[in-house]
């Protein structure tokens, strides 16, 4: 996308989210089961692709999962309001949402997570 500067990158195994200093989230690389949250699950994106379905302008911690399996991937998001969202592969029950499954390609919000509680760090 142009020259985009990224401020905060999550490498996952084998995808990359990245944001801007506006907040923006991107994400390249392997999208098999949907670990980009684009929407739509592909081979792969080989250059950055604006995620705006968590949101356009306020992301403020990003992290990735995955790491054991070539063929895992997920992500997890936080915005400055406080909404936490993950996405992408769910075997076991990784993304929060209550369900083992193949997992979701749009961000899901984890309203369980959110208030009274407070993410203070993603590791």
């Amino acid at each position: 996308p142009g020259s985009v500067a990224f401020s905060d990158i999550a490498l996952g195994a084998n995808h990359v989210l990245g944001t801007n200093k506006r907040g923006e989230l991107y994400g390249w690389g392997k999208n098999t089961h949907g670990q980009l949250g684009l929407a739509y699950t592909t081979r792969a994106e080989y250059k950055p692709v604006l995620i705006s379905s968590v949101g356009t302008t306020d992301v403020t911690a990003v992290t990735t999962g995955g790491y054991a399996y070539e063929y895992q991937g997920h992500t997890l998001a936080q915005t400055a309001g406080g909404k936490l969202y993950s996405w992408g592969w769910n075997a076991f029950g990784q993304l929060g949402v209550g369900t083992l499954d193949s997992g979701s390609s749009t961000p899901t919000r984890l309203f369980a997570l959110e208030s009274p509680y407070s993410v203070v760090n993603f590791a």
